[in-house]
């Protein structure tokens, strides 16, 4: 086997990099982050959980509560493309913002918070003992600051994974996020949509 000294070095050709230093910066394509394909659905419900769809909070839309007899996780799949620069610390008394290069927006895990919160609330009432937290599956977003932000969403005992084309590599995959939990009975998820789904009267 010949040695790594030995080794012939990649070369670029001159007509390659002199057609690169012509290109104009808007038209060179960086490579495409590949998509990671799984069935967020199938995954949970492979797991142990059973998902109560569709919960309205205050807040936001939830996408799913993931129940096991346990904990429940309060799901969010955020799909807000782009690359952004997360911030969960309060300013001045105002909501913590996301920044991308174009626009802005509230923290996607400040909301999500906020609904455990609420949810917990109505929870506690019949099942004073079983865990709510939360946990937001990055789908379409670039989270470029992840590295300095994932023991902040620990302290805030939030779970951040990631699905498809959401990243960074940092973020663990939805698969690698969920663990195998005991199956909640039927009972159980009667009356959590009950608690969750309570509609307000007047």
């Amino acid at each position: 086997m010949p040695s790594m000294e030995n080794m012939p070095e990649p070369t670029v050709s001159p007509m390659d990099m002199e057609a690169l230093a012509d290109t104009p910066l808007d038209e060179i394509e960086l490579p495409k982050r590949q998509p990671v394909v799984e069935d967020i659905v199938a995954l949970f419900k492979e797991n142990g959980y059973q998902l109560i769809e569709n919960v309205q909070t205050q807040s936001q839309k939830i996408d799913f509560l993931a129940v096991s007899a346990k904990e429940i996780l309060v799901c969010l799949i955020d799909s807000e493309p782009g690359d952004w620069l997360a911030e969960e610390e309060p300013f001045n008394g105002e909501a913590p913002l996301w920044f991308s290069e174009l626009d802005h927006r509230v923290s996607p895990i400040y909301h999500l918070r906020e609904s455990v919160t609420e949810l917990k609330n109505k929870i506690k009432t019949t099942y004073p003992d079983i865990a709510v937290k939360a946990f937001m599956i990055e789908k379409k977003g670039n989270i470029i600051n992840t590295e300095e932000m994932l023991h902040i969403w620990h302290e805030l005992n939030v779970v951040v994974c990631r699905t498809d084309v959401g990243g960074t590599d940092d973020l663990p995959l939805l698969k690698e996020a969920l663990q195998s939990v005991e199956v909640p009975s039927p009972d159980m998820i009667n009356a959590l949509e009950k608690l969750v789904k309570e509609e307000k009267n007047g």
